[in-house]
């Protein structure tokens, strides 16, 4: 019994020491329960006590590896913040761009009547092509085939009128130098020859007007294009616009060329504005771009456009204007209201350093991005060009060789010390 008192007095001893030495101050009441425990250590029987010391030597044992665990993280220096870095380097680039368009007719006719008569005959098949001249519509053209011969008739019986006026002139104009007629006479005579020649001349603008009656039965295309269905029958009392009949005949579009519109961006359209004046100013020509066509299944049209103009006004609602490229379309494959995808890229490439543009920050000051020097980030205030798929091309602010932050950029700061690894795309 002597020898386990004797164990529990060294156990005691050393509890207290921990406690002494603020080991077990963080411990709270669970080390109060262990010096409990040896406590009653005398009033175990031989067995029990056994298992009671075990226990106790455990704990205590914890007690030195919670000192020494914190004693090694008070010593550990902080871990450095992991970024992902590219060297930069200048490389040949080839911009390119895309843009939603809709193709829209160069030009767009609604095909009236000029006149007021049956429709005769329609010549048309609706969505069918037709050529510039090509007959579409015939009007009954009785009345005008009168109205022409009335006027011809008219126009000799004028013709009649005035080679007698006229004749009478001259005789007058001898009479009156021989005084047999008086002054009042002779004005008279020369006021119904000059009567005579105003009457052929009101006659002549009647036939002139019959013979367009004439032709205006004949209704033909304006120019070549794709024809609408007819807004009439056969039969039909046609005539010129009115509210009895607001629609046009026809209406007709022109298919080659066409426009590719697309509604760009104030922001985009004022940069190229800008950068074009700057390169004016410099003497530089801006560089020539290659415009083309994707159609709705991924095929590539086989005719480059040629930029036409920017609209004259912009879309308030939207903040766009429309930019105009113009295409051939001799087979008639692009139709208007048709929405394609508008192309281009820089037909001449040339040479810039290219970062990600994930890599690039903007604030008051402008872009910027972040570089590792010497493990140390800082900052470089930068000037972006013209973006290449996933990347911006760096006008100013940075060289080949410099480590730029590509990952990691919002958890760091100037300063800051990191470990850099390289960055895969």
């Amino acid at each position: 019994m002597a020898s386990w008192c004797q164990s529990t007095g060294v156990l005691n001893t050393q509890i207290l020491r921990c406690m002494h030495n603020g080991r077990l101050q963080n411990q709270g009441d669970n080390y109060m329960y262990l010096l409990e425990m040896s406590a009653m250590f005398l009033n175990k029987k031989p067995i029990q006590l056994l298992f009671a010391a075990t226990f106790v030597l455990f704990a205590l044992a914890g007690c030195d590896k919670v000192e020494d665990d914190a004693d090694l993280a008070k010593q550990a220096p902080p871990a450095l913040q992991k970024v992902s870095i590219i060297s930069t380097e200048k490389r040949f680039i080839q911009p390119k761009f895309e843009f939603p368009a809709v193709i829209e007719a160069t030009q767009i006719a609604s095909i009236r009547s000029q006149i007021a008569a049956i429709a005769i005959m329609n010549h048309t098949m609706p969505g069918s092509l037709v050529k510039k001249g090509e007959l579409l519509v015939e009007l009954d053209d009785s009345e005008f085939i009168a109205a022409l011969s009335e006027a011809n008739a008219a126009l000799l019986e004028a013709k009649a009128n005035e080679s007698q006026a006229t004749a009478n002139l001259e005789r007058a104009k001898k009479l009156k130098s021989s005084g047999h007629i008086s002054d009042q006479e002779f004005d008279q005579i020369k006021a119904n020859a000059d009567v005579a020649k105003a009457q052929i001349s009101r006659v002549q603008a009647s036939q002139i007007r019959a013979e367009l009656d004439m032709q205006y039965t004949k209704i033909t295309a304006p120019f070549s294009g794709k024809i609408s269905s007819a807004n009439f029958s056969v039969g039909d009392f046609v005539m010129p616009s009115s509210p009895v009949q607001p629609q046009p005949l026809f209406e007709l579009v022109k298919l080659d060329p066409v426009y590719a519109v697309s509604y760009i961006d104030l922001k985009t359209y004022n940069n190229f504005i800008l950068k074009r004046l700057e390169l004016k100013k410099q003497g530089i020509e801006i560089p020539p771009l290659e415009l083309g066509i994707r159609l709705p299944n991924d095929t590539v049209y086989s005719h480059t456009g040629v930029f036409e103009n920017w609209d004259n006004r912009a879309a308030e609602s939207s903040g766009s204007i429309a930019a105009r490229v113009l295409f051939d379309n001799p087979d008639g494959l692009l139709l208007p209201g048709h929405s394609v995808t508008l192309t281009g890229r820089v037909v001449d490439k040339f040479e810039s350093i290219m970062i990600p543009q994930k890599s690039v920050s903007m604030d008051q000051q402008g872009h910027y991005v972040f570089v590792v020097e010497n493990d140390t980030v800082a900052r470089r205030n930068i000037t972006v060009g013209v973006r290449d798929g996933i990347d911006w091309a760096i006008s100013t602010g940075l060289k080949s060789g410099e480590q730029v932050i590509v990952e990691g950029v919002q958890k760091v700061r100037p300063g800051d010390k990191v470990d850099s690894v390289l960055y895969h795309h």
